[in-house]
């Protein structure tokens, strides 16, 4: 497994805290989005809690840039996932409904 293929799902009081300060750090989303390399409607999407996990490279880039501490990171964490495997739980269960539906 690739180290890009993992999730975070963060506290969400934590998380909105973590991107409101990533915002008023630079300014707005859109000079933000340049740093983090990501757009900026994800890093609102974040703010917002549209997104309930973020990717390890965005955890990367948000601690290099001194954003996040670890120590924060680790008290704020509430679990870390594997995307791919994810996904193929959610797809599992929907075949097993859709079956038991057209049975």
């Amino acid at each position: 497994m690739k180290k890009d293929d993992y999730m975070t799902r963060m506290n969400p009081s934590f998380q909105t805290k973590l991107f409101r300060r990533v915002i008023t750090k630079y300014g707005d989303s859109f000079k933000a989005s340049n740093t983090l390399k990501i757009p900026a409607s994800s890093i609102r999407a974040y703010k917002n809690l549209y997104f309930k996990s973020i990717s390890k490279i965005i955890l990367d880039r948000l601690i290099k840039y001194k954003l996040l501490t670890a120590s924060e990171l680790t008290k704020n964490t509430t679990s870390i996932f594997n995307k791919k495997d994810e996904i193929k739980k959610s797809l599992d269960k929907g075949r097993e409904l859709r079956s038991k539906y057209f049975k």
